[in-house]
């Protein structure tokens, strides 16, 4: 009895000793966030819900360049053309969120471009929000016309249209008529569809 418990205790101590110095395999870019006490969410996109540039590798984020961005433009800012928010109630950024591609469609229109960089920079138009006065300038059923969810500070607001051509202006003339005189609306030109601003004053 007792050699065949000597023998048991010789054939599973390699073993034990294998189980307690095994480490399960880990992403070099997890070592990364768990040195810094980071963490990266990203959640599915109300603007392109079934889009396949949801797929994002997280090995590609670099921290400092998250951070030196966070430290530019604030809180909500842009990296690599997504939208990022930064979790900063505790003092630094210890969260990161992926909320939405800078250009919310595929429109390759330089114009359209310039004016979300411009309104990606220009702190001048507050907080990132979805503000109060929205509803009242844009009522159902004319929301049909957006391609997405409003992306918006406190006093602006920018939304890629469905529409372009004729009956875009229809739409836009339209749109003028309802507004309250605290709110501008501007459009720009496009082949395919329009860029419209709204403004709170």
């Amino acid at each position: 009895m007792r050699s065949q418990s000597l023998i048991t205790l010789i054939w599973l101590t390699p073993l034990l000793a294998a189980l307690l110095l095994w480490k399960p395999e880990s992403h070099p870019f997890m070592d990364a966030l768990s040195a810094y006490g980071d963490t990266l969410i990203w959640p599915q996109s109300p603007l392109h819900a079934s889009s396949d540039k949801l797929q994002f590798p997280v090995e590609t984020v670099d921290r400092q360049s998250l951070l030196a961005e966070y430290q530019r433009m604030g809180p909500q800012f842009v990296w690599h053309d997504w939208v990022y928010q930064a979790d900063d109630s505790q003092g630094s950024p210890h969260q990161f969120r992926r909320l939405h591609p800078a250009f919310p469609t595929d429109d390759d229109n330089p114009a359209h471009r310039l004016s979300w960089q411009r309104f990606y920079g220009a702190q001048e138009w507050g907080e990132w929000a979805q503000p109060w006065w929205l509803n009242q300038a844009i009522r159902p059923p004319m929301n049909q016309a957006f391609s997405h969810t409003p992306i918006c500070r406190e006093h602006r607001c920018l939304i890629e249209l469905r529409l372009g051509g004729h009956r875009a202006d229809t739409w836009f003339r339209e749109l003028q008529q309802q507004l309250p005189v605290s709110i501008t609306a501007t459009m720009d030109a496009g082949n395919e569809h329009r860029l419209l601003t709204l403004s709170h004053h």
